[in-house]
């Protein structure tokens, strides 16, 4: 589940759904406390553009966590998927809203998705456009779409289909701006193995 300031997005692979998300409000942490998970935790840095830091919680019913590894932009976990007998890496990434940060970010994602041993997802919050249409309005920046796409090609990612919202941020002004920023890609050996794996956005 990756959450961004006005939408949930949810990822349904298999029978199994581990919770991704950027943002908490104090209740919701106080629920999830109630529950066996295992957490890892990216604290807020404001010399690295987080506004809250990233937290990441599996299931211990679901999954047996490997190791764990963070960087600037990320947290990851490699799970053990008991019912299916499948291990693979979840990657959580909070791109800065600085966008001198931006190559930074796709720099430290590229190394990270490229060093994976396991098949991987990557979700979270990107902060960067794939296309014009992911933005209400058309004051939209082509390189850094560009840069964006390049490395998700490069590194073979596909992004899977979102339904539900048409986008999963705003920033709520009278008039307001409307962007898809949050996204879940999957590696092709993760694709092949889940295939019927869906996404859906739901509007806060």
């Amino acid at each position: 589940m990756i959450q961004s300031s006005n939408s949930r997005s949810l990822v349904n692979r298999c029978k199994s759904e581990p919770p991704m998300r950027t943002e908490f409000s104090l209740p919701e942490l106080d629920r999830l406390s109630s529950h066996l998970f295992a957490w890892h935790w990216l604290p807020s840095s404001g010399s690295t553009g987080h506004s809250g830091g990233i937290l990441l919680g599996v299931k211990d019913a679901t999954f047996e966590v490997g190791s764990m590894d963070r960087g600037r932009f990320f947290v990851s976990m490699e799970l053990y998927e008991r019912a299916l007998n499948f291990k693979w890496e979840v990657i959580i990434v909070y791109s800065p809203a600085d966008h001198s940060r931006s190559a930074s970010f796709l720099e430290e994602l590229h190394r990270k998705v490229s060093a994976a041993s396991l098949p991987v997802v990557v979700g979270g919050d990107f902060n960067l456009l794939r296309f014009a249409d992911d933005k209400s309005n058309s004051n939209v920046n082509f390189a850094r779409m560009q840069m964006f796409n390049d490395c998700i090609a490069d590194l073979g990612l596909r992004e899977i289909d979102r339904i539900g919202a048409r986008f999963t941020r705003t920033n709520r002004q009278a008039s307001p701006t409307q962007s898809v920023l949050d996204r879940v890609l999957v590696s092709p050996e993760w694709d092949l193995r889940c295939s019927l794996a869906s996404l859906r956005a739901i509007t806060r």
